[in-house]
């Protein structure tokens, strides 16, 4: 790559194409043999490609604006930028607290936005009060972009009464604002109230867009409202969302599952153009809880068919079906084949399945054998599963070793003993 009198404008066409930090090197390398690295337009496109790139590199980035002498605005933002998206979030905070000792910089729309993403991931509250109040200190109250990450980063923190007044008091609202409210509801578990910001935003007149669409289909999954899950299908239909938004078909496919119409999950899921885990997992899980085992097998094996790896989520939905079905054999040969042939560990809600199918089929002794010979015997789920099966069965033996584990634990009460 070494060239004699390499120009600015070479050096800025290589980056364009660069696409890995091992190149990179060698561009930055010429850089500073040829006396370029340090021209603001050459130093920003390297900085901006180890921040924010995929490929990129943030310690390199790090390295590189250790020797601006004073950096600018958006050589501070590629920073705040890359770290609000890394493992390390909370260091972008820091870079915004060091920002105000630059001379040459003033935080932005871009800034502000980037460092809320931070305080989201970094799960810092108090930061976002402190942030609230830079906003309107540097005159961006009303930038719709930084209110409506503002309002995210309150949800994200737990504050969805201060996202709600901050939506509230927002001059102007885009349908990413309308869209971000709705996802602050449905994420705290507010369903009720993400259904009546959407009656809201309805009765303005403003249209959905498909993120609006999954989230309220979330909602409608979770609180059993159906005839609403219609009219958002027909709407999806009538705007061409199923045909391009796998997302799309998926949420339908939840709702319809779990508000107990199977026929109808069934229709949006096999007119899907593309599937994915989440596809195949939610038609699972919808005849997992309905008890639709044979189903539930059948539609595993066409998973399989289809090239689809099944996940933890895949066997729970089945687990869930063979053990409504009381398919005790069934479940008990899919659970040794999670780990043996698909390499998926079972979590303690795979072993409480299996518990609750083996409880269910009459079989208490092996039950008993599947909660101590697991790695979460101490989890008190799985022996109330057991105790339920032994009232059910009237099996005083085992039940009094249930119970016996479950004051063990601290975790029998009243209800338990029924």
């Amino acid at each position: 790559m070494y060239q004699r009198n390499i120009s600015e404008e070479a050096i800025l066409t290589l980056l364009q194409g660069c696409n890995s930090m091992c190149r990179l090197r060698k561009i930055h390398a010429q850089a500073v043999i040829h006396g370029l690295d340090l021209r603001p337009s050459v130093a920003g496109k390297l900085l901006c490609f180890c921040a924010t790139s995929a490929a990129g590199d943030l310690s390199y980035a790090v390295h590189l604006f250790s020797r601006f002498s004073s950096p600018l605005t958006s050589h501070w933002n590629y920073l705040i930028r890359g770290f609000s998206v890394s493992p390390s979030p909370s260091f972008s905070i820091s870079l915004y607290n060091s920002m105000f000792y630059s001379p040459l910089a003033r935080p932005d729309a871009a800034t502000f936005s980037f460092l809320l993403k931070a305080c989201s991931k970094a799960v810092a509250a108090g930061k976002c009060r402190e942030v609230h109040g830079s906003i309107f200190r540097f005159g961006f109250p009303s930038n719709v972009i930084v209110c409506t990450n503002l309002s995210r980063a309150y949800a994200d923190n737990g504050s969805v009464e201060d996202a709600r007044k901050v939506f509230d008091e927002m001059p102007e609202r885009d349908i990413v604002s309308w869209n971000s409210i709705i996802a602050c509801y449905c994420k705290a578990g507010l369903h009720i109230e993400a259904l009546k910001v959407f009656e809201e935003m309805r009765a303005k007149g403003l249209g959905l867009d498909e993120f609006t669409v999954v989230v309220l289909l979330s909602s409608c999954a979770h609180l059993g409202a159906l005839e609403l899950g219609v009219w958002v299908h027909r709407f999806s239909q009538e705007n061409g969302f199923l045909g391009r938004n796998v997302l799309v078909g998926n949420a339908l496919v939840d709702m319809y599952a779990k508000c107990g119409s199977l026929e109808q999950a069934r229709q949006v899921f096999d007119r899907m153009i593309k599937r994915d885990a989440f596809s195949w997992n939610s038609m699972l899980f919808g005849l997992g809880i309905h008890g639709h085992g044979k189903e539930a097998i059948l539609l595993f094996r066409q998973m399989l068919l289809s090239g689809v790896k099944p996940n933890l989520v895949s066997f729970l939905g089945l687990l869930m079906a063979c053990s409504h079905q009381g398919l005790a054999e069934e479940g008990l040969e899919f659970f040794h084949l999670m780990s043996s042939k698909f390499h998926v560990k079972p979590d303690a809600k795979h072993y409480c399945c299996v518990v609750d199918m083996l409880g269910r089929a009459g079989r208490l002794e092996r039950a008993l054998e599947c909660i101590k010979s697991s790695p979460f015997v101490g989890d008190p789920v799985l022996w109330r599963a057991l105790l339920s099966a032994c009232k059910i069965h009237k099996n005083i033996e085992i039940g009094e070793i249930s119970l016996g584990h479950l004051i063990e634990t601290s975790a029998y009460n009243a209800d338990s003993a029924g």
